[in-house]
C-alpha cells in the first residue's frame, strides 16, 4: 500500500517494461468523497526518474470504483541538491474534492529495484571494462572493507546477478591466498557500474569491495552488493 487517504487505497510499483521503466497505479475508492482532477508528479531524485506521458486518470473518480495505470518512465530529470540517495522515488498526487472544489495532495515512496535499471553487462569483455576502469579519474572510485564468508567465485556471480551486476573475469591470487572477481552493469542512462571484490580463501574472509563509476547510484550499489554478499538477498 503507497497511501490510503480520503478513502482511496494506492498500490502500485515501478518495474521494467521492455528496454526502459515504467510505474503502474492501482486505485480503490472506498471513501464517500468524489474526486476528480488527479494529476501526478515525481519530486527530484538520484535515479532522475521523470514520467514521459501524464498518466491517464479518469476526470472523476467515485466512491466505489477503482483505477488502474501504467505510464512509461525515463531517467532524465534533475538531480536533487544536497539530498542524500534513497532506495525510492517520491511521488505526489493530487486530487481535488467535489464537494468543496479543495484540494489534496497524497504523498507516497515507490521503491526502485537496482536491478531494473540495468539494460545488461553480460556484453563486457575484459579489455572493454580495463578501458573502462582506467578511463575514470581516482574520484569516481569507493572502496569498503568488511567481513563476510565468501566460499567461491560463483558465490559472488549469483549474488551480484541480483543486482543486474554481471561477471566479467576472475583471477586467483596463491601468493596471498585470495581471489578476485570483477562485474560490471550498463545502466538505462548511459552510465556504467564497475565492480571489485576481493576476498581471502578462508571460512571469514575480510571482502575489499571497490566501485567505479560516474553514476550517483553508488552509495546504493555499494550497500546492495555489501548486503547480498553477506546474506541478504
Amino acid at each position: 500500500v503507497l497511501a490510503n487517504e480520503l478513502g482511496i487505497l494506492v498500490t502500485g510499483c515501478i518495474h521494467r517494461q521492455g528496454a526502459g521503466l515504467a510505474c503502474t497505479l492501482k486505485m480503490a475508492h472506498n471513501g464517500t468523497d468524489a474526486v476528480y482532477n488527479l494529476a501526478l508528479k515525481f519530486d527530484s531524485n538520484v535515479y532522475r526518474i521523470i514520467n514521459t506521458t501524464t498518466p491517464e486518470f479518469p476526470p472523476r473518480l467515485d466512491p466505489g470504483q477503482t483505477h488502474d495505470t501504467t505510464f512509461p518512465l525515463a531517467l532524465t530529470g534533475t538531480l536533487p541538491q544536497g539530498k542524500p540517495p534513497t532506495t525510492h522515488v517520491r511521488a505526489a498526487l493530487r486530487v481535488f474534492l467535489v464537494k468543496d472544489r479543495s484540494s489534496k495532495v497524497m504523498m507516497f515512496n515507490l521503491e526502485v529495484d537496482l536491478s531494473d535499471l540495468a539494460s545488461g553487462g553480460e556484453g563486457f569483455d575484459q579489455d572493454e571494462f580495463l578501458g573502462l576502469w582506467e578511463s575514470l579519474p581516482a574520484d569516481k572510485e569507493r572502496t569498503s572493507m568488511f567481513q563476510c564468508s565468501v566460499p567461491n567465485v560463483d558465490f559472488v556471480k549469483t549474488r551480484l546477478r541480483v543486482a543486474g551486476v554481471h561477471f566479467v573475469a576472475h583471477c586467483q591470487m596463491p601468493e596471498n591466498n585470495s581471489e578476485s572477481a570483477y562485474f560490471a552493469s550498463r545502466l538505462l542512462d548511459g552510465q556504467t557500474v564497475l565492480v571489485e571484490v576481493v576476498w581471502q580463501q578462508a571460512r571469514q574472509s575480510q571482502v575489499r569491495l571497490c566501485l567505479k563509476t560516474e553514476s550517483p547510484l553508488v552509495p546504493l550499489y555499494q550497500a546492495k552488493i555489501e548486503s547480498l554478499l553477506c546474506g541478504g538477498m
